[in-house]
């Protein structure tokens, strides 16, 4: 004859044990796996005295000084013989203490030739920063007349115990997404996405993108370029995501969980003409 063994543990005592483990692997997953890997290193001293006559004729020209500060040698160097310089700042109610400038920089040749940046600064630390991703929307996406001339460049930066750390992003580079909309259908879209994370105990976080754009024509009448910052707003979230992945699905707006916050250059690049056109 079989005989049933006894009942060592209640089905309630092995829920309440499942779930604990639960709760367990849901933090421990957080702390482990909530950031990107980031390589932060001191950034170097006087990095742009080679480029000095190329930073002071862009400060002439009115380049904002506190992003010029921020850009790599090689950045500043790709804007030598600018002819002008146009820029926007702006901020946002979802994200206040975020706030992005966009500059585009003409430069020489017998082609219409553009250096757009798009740079971001934290004024203050929001509570928690987990990861963060940037989505570029180039000149040459919004106009068949501009082609993109290199790479998409930029990095990363902050103020850590008196001085300054600089880190390339996690991934920067274009990704093709296939998105299912109940009004569009299917769509795919191609886009250049930067993703990182940034240092809870760092001061003034922040970081740009930078390309150059061409107009073999020289005679497109508007040179406009946007981002998307979505930012994690909180640690706890379930399923975890990345701020990319909730962009990409369409919930990177105010609320759960992110925030994000656009901006965008939009001119004439004729010449005489180039002006603002927002």
């Amino acid at each position: 004859a079989i005989k049933a063994a006894p009942v060592r543990l209640s089905d309630a005592l092995l829920a309440v044990l499942r779930a604990g483990l639960l709760v367990r692997g849901i933090i421990g997953g957080y702390q482990l796996g909530g950031q990107y890997p980031m390589r932060w290193a001191p950034a170097a001293a006087e990095e742009h005295s080679p480029a000095e006559e190329t930073s002071a004729r862009l400060l002439e020209l009115g380049f904002p000084a506190d992003v010029l500060e921020d850009m790599s040698p090689e950045d500043v160097a790709a804007c030598e013989g600018a002819l002008r310089v146009v820029a926007e700042r702006s901020a946002s109610s979802d994200l206040p203490e975020l706030r992005i400038t966009t500059i585009a920089v003409e430069l020489p040749g017998t082609e219409s030739r553009w250096r757009i940046i798009h740079h971001f600064v934290w004024a203050s630390n929001p509570d928690f920063f987990g990861t963060e991703a940037i989505r570029l929307t180039p000149a040459p996406q919004n106009d068949d007349a501009w082609t993109m001339e290199g790479e998409v460049t930029g990095r990363l930066l902050c103020d850590r115990d008196g001085a300054t750390e600089a880190a390339p992003c996690f991934t920067l580079g274009t990704e093709t997404v296939t998105a299912d909309s109940i009004f569009w259908g299917e769509q795919t879209t191609t886009s250049t996405w930067a993703t990182f994370s940034l240092p809870g105990d760092a001061q003034r976080p922040r970081g740009y993108l930078a390309y150059t754009a061409r107009d073999a024509s020289g005679q497109s009448s508007f040179l406009g370029s946007w981002i998307s910052y979505t930012h994690q707003c909180s640690r706890l979230r379930y399923p975890a995501i990345t701020a990319q992945e909730a962009l990409q699905s369409g919930i990177g707006g105010s609320g759960g969980g992110f925030a994000t916050v656009w901006a965008s250059l939009q001119l004439d690049p004729r010449p005489d003409n180039a002006k603002s056109m927002d």
